[in-house]
């Protein structure tokens, strides 16, 4: 037998559940059920029109031309219906008469005692005696054949002819069983008590009522011991539901009292989404649980004590079906109904009202004509027959009412959906705001897409940088560039000063070209579910026979881009990085979630927050190869643009064999002196000395592999010839680079790079110091005799040294642009990227009251996604590549700016610098919830933070942004505060 707690757990786990769902968003009081709702006002309409005039014709609220008013006083007029019905119910079956309404509403409002209503059941057992008795258990079917003889002769063709009759005895199997006689009781007891005080109950309903029932066992119980004679108590609850606001709804004269206000916009956001109606949404949820917990014990646990026998537990069901369908039966008055585009009187809601109590009454008579309340030998009466049949009725209510007023809300969505003619998603909107933000903005300060070509200018592209989101049209994904607020910064700006990329502990590689700040505005929605997800990707193409060095990192100072990871893209090579976003607590929220913490706690959380703002500069760097190729060579500009074969070999000799840019530049002695085309000239034969040296070298080793291979034939004559390691050296011609300059041979040597790293064994690799004293040799004597006169020797670049940073290299503070120097002086924004987070984290503090704007993090995917040719005729193969993958890219990079930097000596001009701030306008619900349940107008909160989001990338004040006079007055209008603080903002970030 189950212990009393177990029982009581098991009676309060509905309640439980439905109290848990309270807190939850989504819970079952949102879930619309159309056809359950469609179903009961269909049967509930036959009987209004019984019960109205005939010619009154009510309809559903869809099909009533109406103002958005009257939804509100549909909402009023079913949440008065549904309390007016339960205290109907109440009345007619569970002993709230007239008197204990007039007490405990004394109490409720003259008193302000709250009143709870608690059902209790006990139930006693007690062994009565065992008694073995004989039953029958089964029967047994025995067929006996009676044969007699026939004295005829020739009847037979052996004889005489026998004859058969055949009957069927039943015999019964009886066997002596154990029988155990008990004695069960059973007192459920319904009162009120008012506060804490359970000591003086109102009583409503009682009854005390027990049984014998007989269990059989086998014969073998009687040799155990007889159970105890001691009786046994079992409780059932107490379940409790508190009336205290169901009473408050009601006035002295038993008229519920019913209203929204709607004067606060805070609490109150539509018919639906109010204060009023969640608080009466959760009582009746809390009803509805109590009633179920009333049906269950008697569909349980007293089902259970009527099935010892067959005969009763047939009783037993068919008592609760018929108390099922008596609640059927019962009418249902809370109904959705518009009449003239208004809701039903106070006169016809009598009408409904009194239907319901009338057919309660005669569910209650045919109820009390059927069973007897003072009967003790049966469990089941009148009294809990109607308790039953109350219960169901209280939870049917509830239910409608939820479906009733849960279509005022699905009315709101549909006539939404049929204004715009579709179904809206968060991807409509985004569409929506992207024209929408081209319009509100003037043309200099509008968002504009985050595509960028790689060029000089003047010249075809190398490729193309953007950050790309997917758009969804009928079946088809495309991806489409984000659009940012950007403000450029040229290089040639006052306050523009370089930034440094350190790629190894001793260099750092110093950028001066163009830098561009982004302001990007993402719209969420469902924050939520997706809150660290991104569909978002960073997309990098080289064009062929073009090339470009990506870095991407985060702002690590003033002056510091921290690089995270690099590539070399180059020949139609397209590179794809998934983007994952991390969003902060936005600054109304941080300032509230530490407000109560200890000054220690609160230094942390502070300083971990700025770190966190700090990391959310997410930059991409774009450093252009030809230029500076030509620049580190001493070559002019434009010198390499139709090189291709030599610019693909230059890249192939700093990035796999580290060869120092001093072997192949034009000598610094005579550059000033030599026109283009003996530069070019002179680089080309210092890059001819250099890869003959690597061929010899790769030659040499062919030449060793096949000595060994001839040597292992001749100790070995059986071994098969195919087993040699290596066959006769043949020269491919993309592995000739001294072969004559035909333009075949240029474009195999540029689509053949790829492999050289397979083709040559690593130990080609490292030169002899002899072989390169010999190039280097020879690299001076090509300069010699195009210059015509010996070089002098320059101090900066003799052997063994690594040049020093002229001084209009060095920062003009003298510290190569330390973030600590940088701290000297006072800093804009244009000068200082690292300010913007905590700057917008302050405007943000006092503007965003609703904190939905979020600071939001940006980290580029440890899994990117390649394509490239392995050379010029090939089709291009896509591949995914990972962790050690990006990082060998990475090294790569990192030894190539080394080489274009002279070790960080030599600026990098030709560059470009995409610092990105992203912010996320964040919706607790989908698009149309928060439209429909928050009645909000997206539009103008992204209106709002675009303004905020735009003053502090430009520098400028609203009225500067925006373009045309009305839309800045109507913005005016709208968010003056914001408007009024731009002035502030655009001079604290100019």
């Amino acid at each position: 037998m189950m212990s009393n707690s177990l029982q009581r757990l098991l009676l309060l786990l509905p309640l439980l559940s439905s109290l848990v769902g309270l807190t939850k968003a989504g819970y079952q009081e949102d879930y619309f059920q159309e056809l359950r709702f469609r179903s009961s006002v269909e049967k509930a309409m036959r009987s209004v029109a019984q019960i109205l005039e005939t010619t009154r014709h009510p309809r559903l609220a869809q099909d009533e031309d109406h103002v958005y008013e009257d939804k509100y006083a549909l909402a009023e007029f079913l949440t008065n219906t549904v309390i007016a019905a339960e205290m109907n119910t109440l009345e007619a079956s569970l002993g709230f008469t007239k008197d204990v309404f007039d007490k405990v509403w004394t109490k409720v409002h003259d008193d302000k005692k709250s009143v709870t209503m608690r059902f209790q059941a006990e139930k006693t057992t007690r062994f009565l005696k065992d008694e073995e008795v004989s039953v029958v258990t089964g029967e047994n079917e025995v067929e006996e054949v009676e044969i007699t003889e026939s004295g005829s002769e020739g009847s037979s063709f052996w004889g005489g002819k026998n004859n058969e009759k055949t009957k069927t005895v039943k015999t019964k199997i009886r066997e002596t069983v154990l029988q155990r006689h008990w004695k069960v009781g059973l007192k459920i007891q319904l009162v009120l008590f008012f506060g804490a005080d359970t000591d003086h109950p109102i009583e409503l309903l009682s009854r005390n009522s027990s049984r014998t029932f007989v269990t059989s066992g086998s014969k073998k119980m009687g040799t155990e011991a007889p159970p105890s004679t001691d009786e046994t108590t079992a409780n059932y609850g107490p379940s409790d539901i508190n009336l205290t606001w169901l009473m408050q709804m009601i006035s002295r004269e038993k008229m519920s009292q019913f209203s929204i206000n709607r004067d606060d916009n805070k609490t109150c956001k539509t018919p639906r989404r109010n204060e009023d109606v969640d608080a009466a949404v959760k009582f009746l949820l809390v009803m509805e649980a109590w009633a179920s917990q009333v049906v269950t014990f008697f569909q349980g646990t007293v089902a259970r004590m009527e099935t010892y026998t067959t005969a009763q537990s047939k009783k037993y069901q068919s008592f609760m079906d018929d108390n099922h369908q008596v609640a059927e039966s019962l009418f249902l008055p809370t109904l959705p109904l518009l009449e003239n585009s208004t809701v039903l009187s106070d006169l016809d809601l009598g009408r409904l009202l009194n239907e319901q109590a009338r057919r309660i009454d005669e569910a209650n008579n045919r109820i009390e004509s059927t069973l007897d309340d003072n009967d003790p030998t049966t469990l089941i009466s009148a009294v809990e027959a109607k308790l039953i049949v109350a219960s169901i009725h209280l939870k049917q209510l509830v239910l409608q009412y939820r479906d009733s007023i849960n279509y005022i809300e699905d009315l709101l969505k549909n006539q939404l959906k049929r204004a715009i003619g579709k179904e809206l998603t968060a991807s409509d909107f985004e569409s929506f705001m992207r024209s929408h933000y081209q319009k509100l903005f003037g043309s200099d300060y509008a968002p504009k897409l985050f595509s960028y070509a790689v060029r000089r200018p003047n010249h075809h592209p190398d490729g193309i940088l953007s950050i790309e989101g997917p758009t969804v049209k009928d079946t088809t994904v495309s991806y489409d560039p984000a659009q940012t607020f950007v403000r450029q910064i040229q290089s040639d700006n006052p306050e523009s000063s370089s930034i440094y990329i350190p790629i190894n502990a001793a260099t750092s590689v110093e950028i001066k070209g163009d830098r561009y700040l982004h302001g990007w505005l993402q719209h969420r929605f469902n924050v939520g579910v997706h809150s660290g997800q991104s569909q978002f990707r960073l997309a990098a193409r080289a064009h062929q026979f073009s090339n470009f060095l990506l870095v991407v990192g985060t702002m690590a100072g003033p002056d510091k881009f921290q690089p995270s990871s690099a590539i070399v893209l180059q020949n139609k090579d397209e590179v794809l990085i998934p983007l994952i976003t991390e969003i902060i607590p936005s600054a109304k929220e941080f300032k509230d979630a530490i407000s109560s913490l200890s000054p220690e706690q609160q230094a942390f959380a502070k300083a971990f927050r700025a770190s966190q703002l700090a990391s959310s500069l997410f930059g991409v760097c774009v450093i252009q190869l030809k230029p500076q190729l030509e620049k580190l060579l001493g070559l002019p500009s434009d010198t390499l643009t139709k090189e291709i074969k030599l610019t693909q070999d230059l890249m192939n000799l700093f990035v796999e064999y580290q060869i120092p840019s001093d072997l192949l530049s034009v000598h610094h002695e005579l550059s000033s002196s030599l026109n283009a085309t003996v530069k070019l000239d002179s680089v080309k034969s210092n890059v001819r000395a250099v890869m003959d040296v690597i061929e010899q070298a790769k030659e040499e080793i062919r030449l060793e592999e096949k000595r060994k291979a001839e040597v292992k034939e001749q100790m070995y004559p059986s071994a098969s010839p195919s087993a040699s390691p290596s066959g006769s050296p043949s020269r491919s011609p993309s592995a000739s680079p001294s072969s004559s300059p035909s333009s075949n041979e240029f474009y195999a040597s540029t689509t053949s790079s790829r492999s050289s790293e397979r083709v040559m064994p690593r130990a080609a690799r490292s030169l002899s110091t002899a072989k390169m004293d010999a190039v280097l040799s020879e690299s001076s004597a090509h300069s010699q005799s195009f210059a015509g006169a010996p070089p002098k020797k320059s101090a900066s670049y003799q052997e063994g040294s690594i040049p020093e940073p002229s001084e209009e290299e060095v920062d003009e503070s003298g510290d190569n642009g330390s973030p600590e120097s940088a701290m000297k002086s006072q800093r804009s924004l244009a000068s200082d990227f690292t300010l913007l987070p905590k700057l917008l984290d302050s405007l943000l503090e006092k503007h965003d009251q609703d904190g939905s704007l979020r600071s939001t993090i940006v980290k580029a995917r440890d899994s990117w996604t390649r394509t490239r040719k392995e050379n010029l005729l090939t089709p291009s193969r896509t591949e995914f590549i990972g962790t050690p993958v990006i990082e060998t890219e990475k090294k790569k990079a990192f030894d190539l700016l080394d080489a274009l930097s002279r070790s960080g000596s030599l600026p990098i001009e030709q560059s470009e610098l995409h610092i990105v701030v992203v912010l996320s306008h964040c919706f607790e619900d989908d698009l149309i919830s928060t439209i429909v349940k928050d009645n909000i107008n997206p539009i103008e909160k992204a209106e709002k933070s675009s303004l905020l989001v735009a003053s502090t990338v430009h520098g400028q004040a609203v009225n500067e942004l925006i373009g045309d006079p009305d839309t800045l007055q109507r913005l005016t209008d709208t968010f003056p505060a914001v408007v009024e603080a731009s002035t502030e903002i655009a001079a604290q970030a100019a």
